[in-house]
Protein backbone atom coordinates (compact mmCIF):
# COMPACT_ATOMS: atom_id res chain seq x y z
CA UNK A 1 0.00 0.00 0.00
CA UNK A 2 1.41 3.47 -1.01
CA UNK A 3 2.00 5.42 1.87
CA UNK A 4 -0.94 8.46 0.50
CA UNK A 5 -2.99 5.38 0.94
CA UNK A 6 -2.25 4.37 4.14
CA UNK A 7 -2.27 7.95 5.58
CA UNK A 8 -6.08 8.43 3.92
CA UNK A 9 -7.19 4.62 5.13
CA UNK A 10 -5.88 5.47 8.63
CA UNK A 11 -7.55 8.87 9.07
CA UNK A 12 -10.90 7.25 7.73
CA UNK A 13 -10.44 4.18 10.52
CA UNK A 14 -9.57 7.28 13.09
CA UNK A 15 -13.07 9.16 12.08
CA UNK A 16 -14.77 5.68 12.07
CA UNK A 17 -13.83 5.06 15.45
CA UNK A 18 -15.32 9.11 16.50
CA UNK A 19 -18.30 8.45 14.26
CA UNK A 20 -19.04 5.37 16.46
CA UNK A 21 -18.24 6.74 19.88
CA UNK A 22 -20.72 9.80 19.13
CA UNK A 23 -23.08 8.69 17.17
CA UNK A 24 -23.28 4.63 17.11
CA UNK A 25 -21.82 1.50 15.22
CA UNK A 26 -24.28 1.97 12.61
CA UNK A 27 -23.09 5.28 11.46
CA UNK A 28 -19.67 4.14 11.30
CA UNK A 29 -20.38 1.46 8.76
CA UNK A 30 -22.40 3.71 6.65
CA UNK A 31 -19.46 5.92 6.95
CA UNK A 32 -16.64 3.54 6.56
CA UNK A 33 -18.69 0.60 4.86
CA UNK A 34 -21.22 2.45 2.23
CA UNK A 35 -19.20 5.16 1.58
CA UNK A 36 -15.41 5.05 1.59
CA UNK A 37 -14.65 0.84 0.93
CA UNK A 38 -17.66 1.37 -1.48
CA UNK A 39 -15.94 3.76 -3.44
CA UNK A 40 -12.98 2.11 -3.11
CA UNK A 41 -14.36 -0.80 -4.70
CA UNK A 42 -15.90 1.03 -7.80
CA UNK A 43 -12.64 2.64 -8.35
CA UNK A 44 -10.55 -0.56 -7.67
CA UNK A 45 -12.44 -1.76 -10.95
CA UNK A 46 -10.89 0.38 -13.74
CA UNK A 47 -7.41 0.91 -11.26
CA UNK A 48 -4.63 -2.13 -11.26
CA UNK A 49 -2.61 0.25 -8.39
CA UNK A 50 -6.01 0.48 -6.31
CA UNK A 51 -7.03 -2.84 -6.96
CA UNK A 52 -4.20 -4.39 -5.22
CA UNK A 53 -4.23 -1.94 -2.23
CA UNK A 54 -8.13 -3.44 -1.80
CA UNK A 55 -6.94 -6.76 0.55
CA UNK A 56 -5.39 -4.90 3.07
CA UNK A 57 -7.72 -2.01 3.09
CA UNK A 58 -10.47 -4.99 3.45
CA UNK A 59 -8.45 -6.76 6.27
CA UNK A 60 -8.77 -3.55 7.94
CA UNK A 61 -12.44 -2.72 7.92
CA UNK A 62 -12.87 -6.74 8.88
CA UNK A 63 -10.92 -5.86 12.17
CA UNK A 64 -12.49 -2.60 12.83
CA UNK A 65 -16.06 -4.47 12.83
CA UNK A 66 -17.07 -7.37 14.19
CA UNK A 67 -17.96 -10.15 11.39
CA UNK A 68 -22.24 -9.75 12.63
CA UNK A 69 -22.44 -6.22 12.70
CA UNK A 70 -21.12 -6.60 9.41
CA UNK A 71 -23.18 -8.76 7.66
CA UNK A 72 -25.98 -7.36 9.28
CA UNK A 73 -25.21 -4.12 7.97
CA UNK A 74 -24.92 -5.02 4.40
CA UNK A 75 -28.16 -7.41 4.64
CA UNK A 76 -29.90 -4.19 5.42
CA UNK A 77 -27.71 -1.58 3.10
CA UNK A 78 -29.07 0.30 0.08
CA UNK A 79 -27.66 0.71 -3.12
CA UNK A 80 -25.81 -0.45 -6.56
CA UNK A 81 -26.59 -4.50 -5.77
CA UNK A 82 -23.49 -5.51 -7.63
CA UNK A 83 -20.98 -3.33 -5.42
CA UNK A 84 -22.80 -4.57 -1.91
CA UNK A 85 -22.09 -7.99 -3.57
CA UNK A 86 -18.56 -6.88 -3.95
CA UNK A 87 -18.19 -5.59 -0.27
CA UNK A 88 -20.20 -9.02 0.84
CA UNK A 89 -17.51 -11.33 -1.07
CA UNK A 90 -14.51 -9.30 0.06
CA UNK A 91 -15.37 -9.45 3.48
CA UNK A 92 -16.09 -12.94 3.34
CA UNK A 93 -19.65 -12.73 4.77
Amino acid sequence: MTREMRMTWDAYHRVASVVRDQFGGEKALEYLVDTKLANLVRAASTDPDLARDLPEVVAEARRTFDPEELRAHLDAAEGDAGTLDRLRALLLL
